[in-house]
């Protein structure tokens, strides 16, 4: 991790715990269980020892189930704010399935990247948002070739 970063950090690992909570009002112990988890899968991912990392000084959990984004970004797929080290990522800024997060998650670690590297801009801050084009929120994948069919048959 970056020092002096904030990162917002929605995850699938979410929806994987079997919280049977309601989204309105997430018990304090299940909000812990999943931000522990959250920075360990990620402390995990990075190869990282998960007590050197620095401590969080603001969580929020919110279940999966309560997202159903209707917009998109619109001209970015991540939103970066050079001057104060702010990166948001995420399915609802690009498409509203799992690809979509992927797409997000990599363009902001690359403008991460560009802007260690120097090239300090924002991206996304002007951007608006337009309504979701395509299928059902959820769907993946988008390539139809890639759509499991029984008996063995591609799309």
């Amino acid at each position: 991790m970056l020092p002096g970063w904030q990162t917002i950090l929605p995850s699938w690992v979410i929806g994987r715990l079997g919280t049977t909570v309601p989204q309105e009002n997430i018990p304090p112990a299940k909000a812990d269980e999943v931000t522990k988890r959250l920075l360990a899968a990620f402390a995990e991912s990075a190869g990282l020892d998960s007590n050197a990392l620095p401590t969080p000084t603001y969580t929020r959990v919110q279940l999966w189930g309560a997202a159903v984004p209707l917009n998109v970004l619109d001209g970015a797929d991540c939103v970066l704010q050079a001057s104060h080290n702010v990166g948001i990522c995420g399915d609802w800024l690009v498409s509203p399935c799992i690809e979509g997060a992927a797409v997000s998650g990599l363009a902001l670690a690359e403008s991460i990247q560009r802007h260690v590297r120097g090239e300090r801009r924002d991206v996304g801050l002007s951007c608006t948002f337009k309504p979701v084009q395509g299928p059902a929120i959820g769907s993946f994948p988008t390539n139809s070739r890639l759509v499991f069919k029984p008996g063995g048959k591609t799309a």
